[in-house]
């Protein structure tokens, strides 16, 4: 599967000018663990930045949020974890069930060029 998501950020690259991948976020099923597991995992990634659900809670779904940087910052990997015990629904939920389990969530790619790479596109199709 990774050599499957390399090649096609490899045809984005060529296709679109993408300079590089700004960041994977991630649906995981507890975010503590997987916070704890990748630090050990990726050796000078620490907790970058966090969001509660009181931060990105919308009107029908909540989540909670760390995203763990290198000391360059210029590698992210934002996990998203359920919230326990709300009446609202977890967003973190939502996906996992749409998805029929946890994983990317989305891909945010860094463009030299935007507008650029945006109309390339629409006239391709």
């Amino acid at each position: 599967m990774m050599l499957i998501f390399f090649r096609f950020l490899i045809f984005l690259s060529a296709a679109f000018n993408i300079r590089r991948l700004d960041h994977a976020e991630e649906n995981v099923p507890r975010l503590e663990p997987m916070v704890e597991y990748l630090k050990k995992k990726f050796i000078g990634f620490h907790e970058f930045a966090e969001f509660t659900a009181w931060d990105v809670g919308m009107a029908k779904s909540w989540l909670n949020s760390m995203v763990l940087a290198n000391n360059e910052k210029n590698m992210l990997i934002p996990l998203n974890g359920p919230v326990f015990g709300a009446k609202r629904k977890s967003q973190n939920k939502t996906s996992s069930e749409h998805n029929e389990g946890p994983g990317i969530q989305h891909l945010a790619l860094m463009s030299e060029d935007i507008s650029y790479d945006t109309k390339r596109n629409e006239e391709e199709e």
